[in-house]
Order: structure tokens, then sequence, then C-alpha cells
């Protein structure tokens, strides 16, 4: 089975970037914590998924379009999530 997105309402958007909040996730280039979630996420075979969050602070990366990266989230998150 492969993994399919999935759109993500404003109420899951806001959840995940709650839990990302919650386990310390910060962007990888200026460490802010100011991340935001994207409108997708990608449900893996095992139930979990990983969703794009967008760093807040752009001012912190001149000549970027936004710095991303993928947040993994296990099976029992993506319920709490709204996502199983």
């Amino acid at each position: 089975m492969r993994q399919r997105r999935v759109a993500l309402d404003a109420i899951q958007q806001s959840r995940t970037e709650a839990l990302a909040r919650s386990k310390g996730l910060a962007c990888e280039v200026c460490g802010s914590r100011d991340l935001f979630c994207g409108e997708e996420a990608l449900l893996a075979p095992d139930r979990g998924a990983r969703v794009e969050m967008r760093c807040g602070r752009g001012s912190a990366h001149p000549g970027s379009a936004g710095v991303s990266q993928l947040f993994a989230i296990s099976p029992e998150e993506a319920r709490r999530i709204g996502l199983g």
C-alpha cells in the first residue's frame, strides 16, 4: 500500500501546529519554533502521517521562498489530530 494525500482542514492544521510546538519542533535553519502546517498530509500505511511545516520567520531566510521540513506524526497522534 502506498501513501496517499489528504487535505487538512483548519482544525487539523491547528492541531498539527500545536503538536509540533509540544514536541519542540523548530526550523532546521534558524531555530524558530514559529512553524505553520501545510494544507495536505501524506498518510502512511501504518496510519501515521507526514506533514510539511514551514517557517514563519521569512525575514530569517532572505532570498528563500520559505524553509520547509517534513514532520512525522505517529499513528496515535494522527488519530488525535483527526486523520484516522
